[in-house]
């Protein structure tokens, strides 16, 4: 019988091993350039929480809303108006608002107005009936207050969204 000669992968493994094997050097580099990277973001989150640039808190719930979404219920968008962030160079930043306005659906006001109002509350938003001219309500996200106002204006619909954040 002929004895067949097994060789050992193991020696094949090492020999890769030892190939792809990462100096100390290109480590300590990897590990400085992550913690930097994390540091940079970190940086840039904590600044933007503070107010000092970027998008709100409040800005980003606002935003959040199916309401406040450019398509609301299919409606054409005639304009729209986002307020709230803040650049490194503006001194006093505005509140956070969303503001939309929609052609109604086949030009009938009053029926695209109760359309809204219902996917509304159907979303959580409570009415507030102070003011007069306009169906307004309010949602709460942990401590943003979310107000929203409906109004019809001649032969179109805004919609507008506020937050306050209670801090």
């Amino acid at each position: 019988m002929a004895k067949f000669a097994h060789k050992s992968s193991k020696k094949s493994v090492n020999k890769l091993a030892r190939r792809f094997k990462p100096s100390k050097q290109a480590v300590k580099q990897a590990v400085i350039w992550a913690v930097v990277i994390a540091v940079i973001f970190g940086v840039l989150e904590l600044g933007r929480r503070a107010g000092y640039w970027g998008e709100p808190d409040a800005l980003r719930a606002i935003k959040a809303e199916k309401i406040a979404s450019k398509d609301l219920l299919g409606l054409e968008l005639i304009s729209q108006d986002e307020t709230g962030k803040k650049s490194l160079f503006m001194i006093e930043g505005t509140s956070p608002s969303v503001e939309r306005t929609f052609k109604p659906k086949d030009g009938d006001v009053e029926v695209t107005l109760y359309e809204i109002i219902k996917y509304a509350e159907s979303e959580g938003w409570k009415h507030d009936n102070s003011l007069s001219y306009a169906w307004v309500a309010r949602k709460y996200f942990r401590e943003i207050e979310l107000v929203m106002s409906v109004e019809d204006s001649e032969d179109h619909i805004i919609v507008r969204v506020s937050a306050y954040e209670s801090r």
